[in-house]
């Protein structure tokens, strides 16, 4: 063979074989992109259903959509985040022996950090404390 040709096939096929690595990564990155969009659904639907129980928000109906957001985070979550989800489940119910306000937004805190690891939000400036806390509309529930 001569060597042009060689030269030839071997071009051809990088650049063959740079066409596929090029369009296999866009697709991944593509899936990616939409999977976390998919997360972020179900993640604004678990924060909506907490913010219905917060206080004088709470309602058994508030009550009814935060435990079904709950399981249906089982589905999407990752391991970290269903372990603080758990967390803050037991230390919120009525039959906790450690609820206070404060043990409140240490759990919502981890849970919302958990939330943004999966998605890739960072949690900001790292001279200050990420801490998050609730508010309720006084209104009395929906």
């Amino acid at each position: 063979m001569n060597e042009a040709l060689v030269a030839a096939v071997v071009t051809a096929f990088a650049a063959i074989l740079a066409a596929v690595l090029t369009v296999s990564l866009t697709k991944r990155k593509e899936r990616e992109a939409a999977w976390r969009s998919e997360r972020l659904k179900y993640y604004e639907e678990f924060i909506a259903a907490l913010s219905g129980i917060v206080a004088s928000d709470t309602t058994p109906d508030n009550q009814r959509r935060f435990t079904r957001a709950c399981n249906i985070l089982h589905l999407i979550a990752p391991t970290g985040t269903i372990h603080a989800m758990h967390e803050l489940y037991e230390g919120i119910s009525q039959g906790s022996s450690d609820r206070s306000l404060e043990r409140h937004d240490v759990l919502v805190t981890r849970m919302i950090e958990e939330i943004r690891r999966d998605i890739g939000v960072p949690l900001g400036d790292p001279g200050l404390p990420f801490k998050v806390r609730l508010f309720c509309s006084g209104s009395g529930g929906d």
